[in-house]
Protein backbone atom coordinates (compact mmCIF):
# COMPACT_ATOMS: atom_id res chain seq x y z
CA UNK A 1 0.00 0.00 0.00
CA UNK A 2 1.15 3.49 -0.74
CA UNK A 3 2.02 6.13 1.54
CA UNK A 4 -0.01 8.81 0.21
CA UNK A 5 -3.09 6.32 -0.16
CA UNK A 6 -2.24 5.86 3.46
CA UNK A 7 -2.29 9.18 4.45
CA UNK A 8 -5.01 10.04 2.37
CA UNK A 9 -7.62 7.83 3.62
CA UNK A 10 -6.02 8.64 7.17
CA UNK A 11 -6.59 12.76 7.03
CA UNK A 12 -9.92 12.58 5.07
CA UNK A 13 -11.50 10.31 7.91
CA UNK A 14 -10.19 12.46 10.66
CA UNK A 15 -11.51 15.61 9.18
CA UNK A 16 -14.95 13.67 8.72
CA UNK A 17 -15.18 12.80 12.18
CA UNK A 18 -13.73 15.92 13.40
CA UNK A 19 -16.54 17.89 11.26
CA UNK A 20 -19.02 15.17 12.64
CA UNK A 21 -17.96 15.53 16.52
CA UNK A 22 -18.14 19.56 15.63
CA UNK A 23 -22.27 18.94 14.38
CA UNK A 24 -23.02 17.04 16.73
CA UNK A 25 -21.59 19.74 19.76
CA UNK A 26 -23.40 22.02 18.31
CA UNK A 27 -26.51 20.94 17.12
CA UNK A 28 -28.53 21.64 20.61
CA UNK A 29 -26.90 24.79 20.87
CA UNK A 30 -27.96 25.79 17.38
CA UNK A 31 -31.24 24.78 18.08
CA UNK A 32 -31.84 26.89 20.99
CA UNK A 33 -30.69 29.69 19.14
CA UNK A 34 -32.83 29.13 16.37
CA UNK A 35 -35.82 28.99 18.83
CA UNK A 36 -34.94 32.01 20.57
CA UNK A 37 -35.20 33.82 17.85
CA UNK A 38 -38.12 32.16 16.28
CA UNK A 39 -39.64 33.73 19.51
CA UNK A 40 -38.14 37.20 19.13
CA UNK A 41 -39.36 37.44 15.93
CA UNK A 42 -42.83 37.26 16.76
CA UNK A 43 -42.26 39.93 19.42
CA UNK A 44 -41.03 42.21 16.82
CA UNK A 45 -42.30 41.74 12.89
CA UNK A 46 -40.99 44.91 11.39
CA UNK A 47 -38.08 47.26 11.75
CA UNK A 48 -35.39 48.03 14.12
CA UNK A 49 -34.69 47.74 18.16
CA UNK A 50 -32.19 47.56 20.77
CA UNK A 51 -32.06 45.54 23.32
CA UNK A 52 -29.48 46.55 26.62
CA UNK A 53 -28.87 43.67 28.84
CA UNK A 54 -28.32 43.88 32.52
CA UNK A 55 -24.87 42.77 32.50
CA UNK A 56 -24.25 45.58 30.05
CA UNK A 57 -24.10 44.21 26.90
CA UNK A 58 -25.80 45.73 23.57
CA UNK A 59 -27.65 44.21 20.84
CA UNK A 60 -29.54 45.67 17.67
CA UNK A 61 -32.46 43.32 16.73
CA UNK A 62 -33.37 44.10 13.43
CA UNK A 63 -35.81 42.22 11.40
CA UNK A 64 -34.31 41.73 7.35
CA UNK A 65 -37.26 40.90 4.82
CA UNK A 66 -35.70 39.52 1.71
CA UNK A 67 -37.75 38.68 -1.45
CA UNK A 68 -35.93 36.23 -3.94
CA UNK A 69 -37.58 34.77 -7.11
CA UNK A 70 -36.86 31.24 -7.30
CA UNK A 71 -34.27 28.70 -8.96
CA UNK A 72 -35.71 27.88 -12.30
CA UNK A 73 -34.76 24.38 -14.64
CA UNK A 74 -34.24 24.80 -18.31
CA UNK A 75 -38.02 25.31 -18.71
CA UNK A 76 -37.48 29.09 -17.64
CA UNK A 77 -36.48 29.92 -21.50
CA UNK A 78 -39.43 28.49 -22.97
CA UNK A 79 -41.57 30.62 -20.09
CA UNK A 80 -39.58 33.76 -21.34
CA UNK A 81 -39.81 33.08 -24.74
CA UNK A 82 -44.00 32.47 -24.49
CA UNK A 83 -44.09 36.03 -22.53
CA UNK A 84 -42.07 37.79 -25.02
CA UNK A 85 -44.84 38.91 -27.18
CA UNK A 86 -47.18 40.41 -24.11
CA UNK A 87 -43.77 41.59 -22.71
CA UNK A 88 -43.50 43.68 -26.15
CA UNK A 89 -47.30 44.87 -26.09
CA UNK A 90 -46.64 46.30 -22.92
CA UNK A 91 -43.80 48.07 -23.68
CA UNK A 92 -46.02 49.89 -26.75
CA UNK A 93 -48.99 50.95 -24.02
CA UNK A 94 -46.22 52.64 -22.15
CA UNK A 95 -44.22 54.31 -24.48
CA UNK A 96 -47.80 55.66 -25.87
CA UNK A 97 -48.15 56.84 -22.40
CA UNK A 98 -44.50 57.99 -21.08
CA UNK A 99 -42.40 57.98 -24.44
CA UNK A 100 -39.25 58.69 -22.05
CA UNK A 101 -39.17 55.62 -21.09
CA UNK A 102 -36.00 53.34 -21.39
CA UNK A 103 -37.59 50.24 -23.45
CA UNK A 104 -35.10 47.59 -21.90
CA UNK A 105 -35.06 48.28 -18.97
CA UNK A 106 -39.00 48.67 -19.01
CA UNK A 107 -39.11 45.38 -21.06
CA UNK A 108 -37.28 43.11 -19.16
CA UNK A 109 -38.97 43.95 -15.71
CA UNK A 110 -41.93 43.01 -17.00
CA UNK A 111 -40.91 40.29 -19.28
CA UNK A 112 -39.88 38.60 -15.91
CA UNK A 113 -43.30 39.67 -14.08
CA UNK A 114 -44.57 37.52 -16.32
CA UNK A 115 -42.27 34.69 -16.76
CA UNK A 116 -40.95 33.82 -13.97
CA UNK A 117 -42.99 32.58 -10.55
CA UNK A 118 -43.01 35.60 -7.82
CA UNK A 119 -40.75 36.07 -5.69
CA UNK A 120 -40.48 34.05 -2.46
CA UNK A 121 -40.67 36.10 0.89
CA UNK A 122 -38.47 35.28 3.55
CA UNK A 123 -38.02 37.57 6.90
CA UNK A 124 -34.98 36.75 9.27
CA UNK A 125 -34.03 38.39 12.76
CA UNK A 126 -30.68 39.63 12.82
CA UNK A 127 -29.31 40.21 16.44
CA UNK A 128 -25.58 42.28 16.62
CA UNK A 129 -23.69 43.35 19.01
CA UNK A 130 -24.17 47.03 19.39
CA UNK A 131 -22.44 50.23 20.83
CA UNK A 132 -24.72 51.86 23.15
CA UNK A 133 -23.03 54.98 22.67
CA UNK A 134 -23.26 55.43 19.02
CA UNK A 135 -26.01 57.99 17.88
CA UNK A 136 -27.77 55.56 15.77
CA UNK A 137 -28.13 53.10 18.49
CA UNK A 138 -29.21 55.58 21.05
CA UNK A 139 -32.15 56.98 18.57
CA UNK A 140 -33.82 53.50 18.47
CA UNK A 141 -36.40 52.33 20.75
CA UNK A 142 -36.14 50.06 23.20
CA UNK A 143 -36.47 46.25 23.17
CA UNK A 144 -39.04 44.80 25.04
CA UNK A 145 -38.31 43.36 29.02
CA UNK A 146 -39.42 40.60 27.44
CA UNK A 147 -37.18 39.99 24.85
CA UNK A 148 -34.07 40.60 26.87
CA UNK A 149 -33.75 36.73 28.18
CA UNK A 150 -33.95 35.52 24.44
CA UNK A 151 -31.29 38.24 23.54
CA UNK A 152 -29.12 36.63 26.04
CA UNK A 153 -29.71 33.17 24.71
CA UNK A 154 -29.06 33.90 21.08
CA UNK A 155 -25.77 35.87 22.19
CA UNK A 156 -24.97 33.30 24.32
CA UNK A 157 -24.81 30.35 21.81
CA UNK A 158 -23.60 32.87 19.56
CA UNK A 159 -20.33 32.81 21.28
CA UNK A 160 -19.99 29.39 22.05
CA UNK A 161 -20.30 28.55 17.99
CA UNK A 162 -17.68 31.12 17.41
CA UNK A 163 -15.53 29.62 19.92
CA UNK A 164 -16.00 26.05 19.23
CA UNK A 165 -15.33 26.52 15.38
CA UNK A 166 -12.62 28.64 16.02
CA UNK A 167 -10.95 25.84 18.74
CA UNK A 168 -11.31 23.34 15.49
CA UNK A 169 -10.35 25.72 12.49
CA UNK A 170 -6.71 25.20 12.96
CA UNK A 171 -6.63 21.41 12.95
CA UNK A 172 -9.39 21.52 10.19
CA UNK A 173 -6.93 23.66 7.79
CA UNK A 174 -4.31 21.44 8.59
CA UNK A 175 -6.25 17.47 7.86
CA UNK A 176 -7.37 19.68 4.64
CA UNK A 177 -3.80 20.42 3.42
CA UNK A 178 -2.41 17.22 4.43
CA UNK A 179 -5.49 15.37 2.16
CA UNK A 180 -4.68 17.74 -0.66
CA UNK A 181 -0.95 17.18 -0.73
CA UNK A 182 -1.78 13.23 -0.12
CA UNK A 183 -4.35 13.71 -3.30
CA UNK A 184 -1.67 15.35 -5.65
CA UNK A 185 0.57 12.14 -5.12
CA UNK A 186 -2.53 9.52 -5.24
CA UNK A 187 -3.83 10.86 -8.25
CA UNK A 188 -0.55 9.94 -10.92
CA UNK A 189 -1.02 5.91 -9.32
CA UNK A 190 -4.83 5.69 -9.89
CA UNK A 191 -4.47 7.13 -13.08
CA UNK A 192 -2.17 4.18 -14.23
CA UNK A 193 -4.85 1.53 -12.92
CA UNK A 194 -6.96 0.02 -15.24
CA UNK A 195 -10.75 0.73 -15.70
CA UNK A 196 -12.48 2.41 -13.14
CA UNK A 197 -9.33 3.93 -11.34
CA UNK A 198 -10.79 1.93 -8.17
CA UNK A 199 -8.01 0.44 -5.17
CA UNK A 200 -8.81 -0.87 -1.52
CA UNK A 201 -7.08 0.20 0.92
CA UNK A 202 -6.70 -2.06 4.21
CA UNK A 203 -4.52 -0.17 7.11
CA UNK A 204 -4.32 -0.49 10.82
CA UNK A 205 -3.95 2.46 13.57
CA UNK A 206 -4.50 3.03 16.78
CA UNK A 207 -8.34 3.69 15.82
CA UNK A 208 -7.99 -0.03 14.82
CA UNK A 209 -8.94 -1.40 11.35
CA UNK A 210 -10.14 -0.09 8.19
CA UNK A 211 -11.12 -0.53 4.47
CA UNK A 212 -11.36 2.18 2.55
CA UNK A 213 -12.17 2.60 -1.03
CA UNK A 214 -10.08 5.62 -3.19
CA UNK A 215 -10.64 5.88 -6.64
CA UNK A 216 -10.10 8.73 -9.37
CA UNK A 217 -13.20 11.04 -9.62
CA UNK A 218 -12.58 12.64 -13.48
CA UNK A 219 -14.01 16.23 -13.96
CA UNK A 220 -17.96 16.30 -15.26
CA UNK A 221 -18.76 18.48 -18.07
CA UNK A 222 -22.58 18.18 -17.62
CA UNK A 223 -24.70 21.60 -18.85
CA UNK A 224 -26.60 23.58 -16.02
CA UNK A 225 -29.56 22.34 -14.55
CA UNK A 226 -30.87 25.35 -12.72
CA UNK A 227 -30.54 29.00 -13.11
CA UNK A 228 -31.23 31.85 -11.06
CA UNK A 229 -33.60 34.78 -11.95
CA UNK A 230 -30.50 37.28 -11.14
CA UNK A 231 -27.87 35.34 -13.47
CA UNK A 232 -30.43 34.91 -16.27
CA UNK A 233 -31.76 38.78 -16.34
CA UNK A 234 -28.13 40.04 -16.42
CA UNK A 235 -26.98 37.88 -19.41
CA UNK A 236 -30.72 38.84 -20.86
CA UNK A 237 -29.69 42.43 -20.81
CA UNK A 238 -26.30 41.95 -21.77
CA UNK A 239 -27.29 40.18 -24.93
CA UNK A 240 -30.05 42.78 -25.68
CA UNK A 241 -27.72 45.44 -25.32
CA UNK A 242 -25.23 43.84 -27.57
CA UNK A 243 -27.72 43.25 -30.36
CA UNK A 244 -29.37 46.98 -29.91
CA UNK A 245 -26.25 48.40 -29.60
CA UNK A 246 -26.28 50.74 -32.53
CA UNK A 247 -30.03 50.72 -33.16
CA UNK A 248 -32.43 54.06 -32.75
CA UNK A 249 -34.67 53.98 -29.85
CA UNK A 250 -37.55 53.01 -32.42
CA UNK A 251 -35.78 49.90 -34.06
CA UNK A 252 -35.04 48.65 -30.83
CA UNK A 253 -38.82 48.32 -29.54
CA UNK A 254 -39.29 46.96 -33.49
CA UNK A 255 -37.08 44.44 -32.81
CA UNK A 256 -38.39 43.60 -29.60
CA UNK A 257 -41.63 42.75 -30.90
CA UNK A 258 -40.55 40.17 -33.92
CA UNK A 259 -41.08 36.68 -33.06
CA UNK A 260 -37.95 35.42 -34.74
CA UNK A 261 -35.42 37.90 -32.52
CA UNK A 262 -37.33 36.46 -29.54
CA UNK A 263 -37.01 32.99 -30.65
CA UNK A 264 -33.02 33.60 -31.45
CA UNK A 265 -32.12 35.58 -28.35
CA UNK A 266 -33.85 32.71 -26.12
CA UNK A 267 -31.98 30.04 -27.65
CA UNK A 268 -28.77 32.21 -27.60
CA UNK A 269 -29.45 32.97 -23.93
CA UNK A 270 -29.85 29.28 -23.10
CA UNK A 271 -26.80 28.29 -24.59
CA UNK A 272 -25.13 30.66 -22.67
CA UNK A 273 -26.02 30.27 -19.40
CA UNK A 274 -26.10 26.32 -20.11
CA UNK A 275 -22.28 26.08 -20.59
CA UNK A 276 -20.76 23.54 -18.38
CA UNK A 277 -18.12 25.27 -16.29
CA UNK A 278 -14.53 24.64 -16.96
CA UNK A 279 -13.93 21.46 -16.11
CA UNK A 280 -11.01 21.40 -13.18
CA UNK A 281 -7.97 18.66 -13.20
CA UNK A 282 -9.54 14.93 -11.14
CA UNK A 283 -10.05 14.36 -7.97
CA UNK A 284 -9.61 11.85 -5.37
CA UNK A 285 -12.93 9.83 -3.78
CA UNK A 286 -13.06 8.40 -0.85
CA UNK A 287 -15.26 5.43 0.01
CA UNK A 288 -15.73 3.71 3.23
CA UNK A 289 -16.11 -0.57 3.21
CA UNK A 290 -19.23 -1.53 4.90
CA UNK A 291 -18.93 -4.93 6.18
CA UNK A 292 -16.65 -7.64 4.94
CA UNK A 293 -16.07 -7.86 0.61
CA UNK A 294 -15.80 -11.15 -0.48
Amino acid sequence: MSGPAKLFCSASRDLAALRQRTREELREVREARKAAESLLLEMQREGETVARLPNGECFSLRVKCTARRPTQGPEIFQQLQTAWADGAAALCAALRENPSLDPVDFFVLRLFEEAWPSPEQKTKLEVRPAKETASRVQDLPAAPAAALNLVASVAEAARVVGDRSASVREEAKRLRETCRAAEERLIPELAELPEGCIRRIDFRDASGEESFYVRLKLPRTRPKRKFSAPKVEKALRALLAERTSAAERAEVVARLQRPDFAQTLCRDLEEALAQPAEPSGPRVALDRVRGTLA
